[in-house]
C-alpha cells in the first residue's frame, strides 16, 4: 500500500486569460508537514480552494489516499478528509461555546454530539473496558512498528484483562453508586495557601463527570504512595509505600463518613490498581500509536512510563 496521503499531477486553474496557478505537482506522505510559502498574490489560498472544493480546477487532478477528488463538491472533500481553516476565526459571538464547538463537528456524524454528554465527558472517563479495547487496536494497527519489542509489557496487561470489568460492571449493576467524581485527583489539583499550606480549593474541573469514588481514590494513591517520578527509568526507585496509603486511606475514610456504601469501601484499595493499571495500558498504547496524545521528552518515555506502572500494580498486588 502507498504512503501516499496526497498527490496532486499538473493542477491548475484559469479566470479568463489570467493563469492563477498551472502545473503543480506534489506528493504528500504519511507524517510529513509541508508549508505553501510565497508571496501575496502567488496563488497560495486559490492552491486551497482548489483542493478543498471551492474552485475546480481546469486541468490536472488531484488524489487523496489513491481516490480522484477532482471536481467534487466541498461537502464531499471534507467528508473524505481534507478540511481547512479560514483566515478570519472569529467565533459565532451569539452562539454558546459548545455550539461553536459543534458547528466545526458538522460533518463528523460519527462524533454523535449531545451538549449534555460533551460537556461531562460521559459515559465515563475510567471506562477500562473500553480502554481495552482501545489497546488491543493499538497493539494490532502498531502504527509505530513497536509491538514486537514489547511483547512482555502487552503480556503484562493482556494477562489481568479481568481487571477491566469489575468496577464498570457494579456501576452498570447499581450494586455500586454512581457519584460526581473528579478523575484526576493527583495533588497538584489541590490549590493550596502559600502561607498555612492548608488546602483552599480543587482545580482542574474538566475531568469532573459520573463515576466511581475508587477511581478518585485510586488515582490518588496511584500519585501519591509512589516517590519516584512518572517518567523515571531506574525502576528499582519506583515502590508502593504502604504506610502512606494506610495514612491517606484513614483519612480520605474518615471525611466520607457514611456516605461511602460497603461495597465502595471494599473495593478502594482495587481501585488503586485499576487506575494504575489502566494509565500503564494507556501509556503503552500511546507508545504503539506513535507518541501522539501524550506530551513525551524522549522516544522511550510513554514506555517508561508503562513500566513504572507496571511496577507499581506488581507491589500493590503483592
Amino acid at each position: 500500500m502507498s504512503d501516499v496521503v496526497l498527490k496532486i499531477e499538473d493542477l491548475g486553474i484559469s479566470f479568463g486569460g489570467l493563469k492563477a496557478v498551472q502545473g503543480l505537482n506534489l506528493e504528500i506522505k504519511k507524517k510529513q508537514l509541508y508549508g505553501l510559502v510565497g508571496p501575496n498574490g502567488a496563488g497560495k489560498t486559490t492552491v486551497f480552494n482548489m483542493l478543498t472544493g471551492v474552485y475546480h480546477p481546469t486541468t490536472g487532478r488531484f488524489f487523496l489516499a489513491g481516490e480522484d477528488l477532482t471536481g467534487k463538491t466541498q461537502e464531499a472533500i471534507n467528508h473524505k478528509g481534507i478540511a481547512r481553516t479560514f483566515q478570519n476565526i472569529r467565533l459565532f459571538n451569539n452562539m454558546s461555546v459548545i455550539r461553536n464547538v459543534l458547528v466545526g463537528l458538522h460533518s463528523r456524524p460519527e462524533y454523535k454530539c449531545n451538549p449534555f454528554v460533551s460537556m461531562l465527558r460521559l459515559p465515563g472517563h475510567f471506562d477500562t473496558e473500553k480502554r481495552m479495547r482501545d489497546f488491543k487496536a493499538s497493539i494490532k494497527a502498531d502504527k509505530a512498528g513497536r509491538a514486537k519489542d514489547v511483547q512482555k509489557e502487552i503480556e503484562f496487561y493482556l494477562s489481568r484483562e479481568d481487571y477491566c470489568g469489575r468496577i464498570v460492571n457494579l456501576l452498570r449493576s447499581g450494586e455500586m453508586p454512581t457519584k460526581v467524581t473528579h478523575n484526576d485527583t493527583k495533588l497538584n489539583n489541590v490549590m493550596l495557601d502559600a502561607t498555612t499550606g492548608e488546602p483552599v480549593a480543587v482545580i482542574d474541573l474538566d475531568t469532573i463527570m459520573q463515576g466511581s469514588i475508587c477511581y478518585d481514590f485510586g488515582d490518588s494513591i496511584r500519585f501519591g504512595c509512589n516517590h519516584a517520578d512518572e517518567g523515571e527509568q531506574d525502576l528499582s526507585k519506583v515502590n508502593f509505600d504502604i504506610e502512606l496509603f494506610e495514612e491517606y486511606a484513614k483519612g480520605y475514610l474518615s471525611a466520607v463518613g457514611d456516605s461511602a456504601t460497603q461495597v465502595e469501601r471494599d473495593n478502594l484499595a482495587f481501585g488503586s490498581i485499576l487506575m494504575t493499571y489502566e494509565c500503564g495500558m494507556r501509556f503503552l498504547a500511546d507508545y504503539l500509536d506513535g507518541d501522539v496524545y501524550f506530551r513525551i521528552k524522549r522516544e522511550s518515555h510513554n514506555l517508561d512510563r508503562c513500566r513504572t506502572q507496571m511496577k507499581l500494580v506488581e507491589d500493590m498486588e503483592k
